[in-house]
């Protein structure tokens, strides 16, 4: 974060780890961890190596949080590089360690067809971060997804008490949720264009009277 931050002016901006620095980011939080409890270090350079196979497992770290606390976490703050690590894990519990993207991609995409039944040619997955221009949905697809989500959308962020969750890339804004709870009315925007009015669509469908429909 901090490498890329230095590429960035004064204030306040959200720093996305990519996935291909997956390994990275784990080095320098793991030296940072190390440096605080007073380790020092030759040089600072991460770098990726095999594992030898007479080495000993010296600690294994479970997350106490359940699956529900992480995915509420990830849709807050739009946490991409958590969303590629359940890419990945979803895909080692459906075939088997180790894990890798294509495992991953496949688990993803036999759930999104068969389960619930969108068309294969209804959507692309390139990684689990989701900022690929690889990733590819349709909004037919995206409704899918909401009708399955319906028992987990207090999971998602709310603002003008909806739960909805935006995703934004460069000339790409999409936002899509629930326009009522109880009784769910669906939304869905995708927008290809310089300009984001995701918000000023959602605030009409807001004020907008659907109890005839």
């Amino acid at each position: 974060a901090k490498h890329l931050g230095k590429k960035l002016t004064s204030g306040i901006h959200r720093v996305s780890i990519p996935p291909d620095s997956g390994f990275a980011y784990a080095g320098e939080l793991l030296q940072t961890i190390f440096l605080r409890h007073g380790l020092s270090f030759k040089n600072r350079k991460v770098s990726l190596r095999q594992v030898s196979s007479a080495g000993q497992l010296v600690y294994r770290h479970y997350n106490n949080l359940n699956l529900q606390d992480v995915i509420a976490g990830m849709m807050l703050y739009s946490n991409n590089f958590t969303a590629n690590q359940l890419l990945l894990t979803t895909g080692m519990k459906r075939f088997g360690s180790p894990a890798s993207l294509k495992k991953g991609r496949l688990a993803v995409e036999e759930y999104l067809t068969k389960e619930l039944g969108i068309s294969a040619d209804q959507f692309r997955i390139a990684e689990g971060s989701g900022i690929s221009r690889k990733n590819r949905l349709t909004p037919d697809a995206v409704l899918l997804l909401l009708k399955a989500f319906v028992p987990y959308q207090h999971l998602l962020p709310r603002e003008k008490k909806i739960p909805y969750k935006t995703g934004t890339l460069r000339g790409v804004y999409s936002m899509a949720g629930y326009l009522s709870s109880d009784d769910p009315l669906y939304f869905v925007i995708l927008l290809n264009q310089k300009k984001n009015h995701r918000e000023k669509i959602r605030d009409i469908l807001l004020a907008t009277d659907f109890s005839s429909i």
